[in-house]
């Protein structure tokens, strides 16, 4: 924004215009310009905007009395709960699903008023409800427990096209931590070779330690290499100096004396010959490795705790896995302290205990724990089971990505770029990705690769972008297979690999591959043109594309391309897209009060979605064209990249 339209805009607002003073209020908060730091004037233009009617200001002043980020009064509650109920009686529905997270706070938890107010968003039609509803149904949060509600609600929810595949992933995320489930390829949770890098199950104190070792690097990378004997000189050097044992008294012993000091009791030889024994170091069977690493657990052996709480989680025998790993955290392990946690705040094997499973996460936390960091940042930022504070998760997130957690990069990097949370600083965004793409996260290469290739913040080489993508086909990523596609597609230059890999993608499940597979269908742009092939792949997209999927399909409908018939569901479709934050769908649905296609003309709403559309930085003309039909669809220059 230049001077000028700054000082008009000032002008506007204070002469009482309330789209002006939130425009301003907008300006304040997101401007990289010094001296336009979060403060008072910031707030007091939002004030300024709700008091006058504008709804998104309603919610704002609402945001900044519940997140504490603008006000003295840190986290009032009370007048959070006004602001949002104003944006309700406004007619803004979304609203309800703020005053549902204030009563599902850690400081106003009221489990019957949250599901009240979820259930009212969902009377309301707002989709993502239905999926909070599913949640409290499965728990009994604020309802009697009911799996047959819970899965008519998830139901639901697919039907209105919430992005369920990244729903249950996020949940998983949070809820679960470290826990493997066998169904993941990251190899730092997979407890079947957790012991193949010690460096994984050492706890933070353990790793400090041996970071004071000038050979602490060769030792990592040579440990229990020599399968032929447990007793050279490398595993001499591990006795005597390796915290995880403490074992320099066996030092010199054979396996039978090591196995004698094991079965008399001692903490060290039980340890060191039960992971030798399931290492296939020593001699003996896995019940018997087993048995000495249980025995090790319950007399506070922390390392031998946490791996029994693996092995038993593994199994699916759940509650004797928190018992080890309850013994592993009260000897200190932060992982172990980690994994309890999210057992903890799930009801994952042990009563579900928001209040003990948040305190084990700090503990995590104050170990040092990058992964715990991270997972208690993202809890901070999406306000589960504690207070939202994005200024807290931003510093634990940060924290966990100083010291390595390719996640906590990767999402920093993407925050620096954005300049979201942070004060923008691409230089330094790039740094992170690159970072995090060097410890092998898919997800930084694939963001990386597109910048490259597109000129986006960093010097354009395609060379570069593709090997990226290129990287991440061979680790049989969904993603890169997806962009690699429409990188070829856009160049036109293997068609035929490209829907090779498109294909790929889409029978990993990877939605965005299906969303363009059906798009292509409807168009019939590399493919035989099919409506009832398109139509059907479009609503299986519904996931993590929904909001394009249900606005393509909405928009093929409102043409006339599926009949008369289905005209009117082509507008329910773009109207729940457009409420879920779609631009093109807001610009869909103003034309479709304008022109009325698929609903009564009504010129005030839209104008209203006109106008809902400019706060997002577009014009109607922005994103669709006219078509034959004489209605209007997305722009076609968005038909591979949106």
């Amino acid at each position: 924004m230049t001077e000028k339209e700054l000082k008009s805009l000032i002008r506007k607002a204070e002469s009482g215009d309330p789209e002006a003073c939130y425009q301003l209020y907008l300006y304040y908060r997101d401007s990289d310009t010094e001296g336009t730091t979060p403060d008072s004037r910031t707030a007091k233009w939002c004030r300024k905007a709700a008091e006058l009617g504008n709804v998104y200001a309603m919610v704002e002043m609402g945001d900044i009395y519940y997140f504490g980020d603008f006000v003295e009064e840190d986290g009032n509650l009370e007048k959070a709960l006004y602001w949002y109920t104003k944006a309700v009686e406004a007619g803004y529905a979304p609203a309800l699903l703020d005053i549902a997270d204030v009563y599902r706070s850690t400081y106003m938890e009221d489990p019957k008023e949250a599901f009240k107010f979820y259930k009212m968003a969902a009377d309301e039609g707002v989709p993502v409800a239905y999926m909070h509803l599913w949640e409290c149904y499965s728990r009994g949060y604020g309802v009697e427990a009911s799996r047959q509600m819970a899965l008519k609600c998830r139901q639901k929810a697919v039907q209105m096209g919430v992005d369920l595949d990244k729903w249950v992933s996020w949940e998983e995320e949070k809820l679960f931590g470290p826990i493997p489930d066998g169904e993941g390829d990251d190899e730092e949770n997979d407890l079947d070779d957790v012991f193949s890098d010690m460096s994984f199950v050492w706890s933070p104190q353990e790793r400090k330690i041996w970071a004071r070792d000038e050979d602490y690097g060769k030792i990592l990378k040579d440990e229990y290499s020599d399968k032929a004997g447990m007793f050279g000189d490398m595993a001499k050097s591990i006795l005597e100096t390796n915290p995880l044992f403490g074992a320099k008294e066996l030092v010199g012993l054979s396996d039978a004396e090591i196995l004698k000091e094991a079965c008399s009791g001692n903490v060290a030889a039980l340890a060191f010959a039960g992971m030798s024994i399931l290492n296939g170091t020593m001699a003996g069977s896995v019940e018997q490795g087993e048995e000495f690493l249980i025995e090790a657990s319950s007399k506070g052996h922390a390392v031998s705790a946490y791996k029994m709480g693996g092995t038993f989680l593994k199994r699916g025998e759940k509650e004797k896995a928190a018992i080890h790993f309850e013994n592993a955290s009260k000897a200190g392990h932060a992982l172990a302290s980690g994994t309890l946690a999210s057992m903890y705040l799930s009801g994952n094997g042990v009563p579900l205990d928001v209040s003990k499973g948040f305190k084990l996460m700090k503990k995590a936390v104050a170990g040092e724990d990058p992964l715990s960091m991270f997972l208690m940042g993202l809890q901070y930022m999406q306000g589960e089971n504690v207070k939202r504070n994005p200024k807290k998760a931003v510093e634990l997130i940060s924290r966990a990505a100083d010291l390595g957690q390719h996640d906590a990069l990767c999402l920093m990097g993407n925050f620096y770029i954005d300049g979201k949370w942070v004060t923008r600083n691409r230089k330094k965004g790039i740094y992170m990705l690159k970072r995090a793409a060097h410890m092998g996260s898919i997800d930084a290469m694939n963001t990386l690769g597109y910048y490259l290739l597109y000129e986006t913040f960093v010097k354009r080489d395609p060379k570069m972008g593709r090997m990226l993508l290129e990287r991440g086909v061979r680790e049989n990523d969904e993603q890169s297979k997806w962009m690699l596609a429409l990188v070829l597609f856009e160049k036109g230059s293997d068609i035929s690999r490209g829907l090779a890999l498109l294909q790929e993608s889409c029978d990993q499940g990877f939605s965005a591959a299906i969303h363009t597979k059906g798009r292509m269908a409807l168009e019939g742009k590399f493919v035989k043109k099919d409506l009832k092939k398109a139509e059907k792949l479009l609503r299986e997209s519904f996931g993590i594309r929904h909001k394009v999927s249900e606005t393509v399909l909405g928009c093929a409908y409102l043409r006339g391309l599926y009949g008369p018939d289905k005209v009117k569901e082509g507008f329910l479709l773009v109207n729940e897209a457009a409420l879920d934050g779609s631009a093109t769908a807001m610009a869909l649905l103003s034309k479709c009060y304008e022109k009325g296609v698929g609903v009564e003309k009504d010129a005030v709403k839209a104008k209203n979605w006109e106008t809902a559309l400019k706060k997002k930085g577009f014009t109607v003309e922005d994103v669709l064209v006219g078509t034959p039909e004489g209605f209007y669809e997305p722009d076609p220059k968005r038909f591979l990249s949106e």
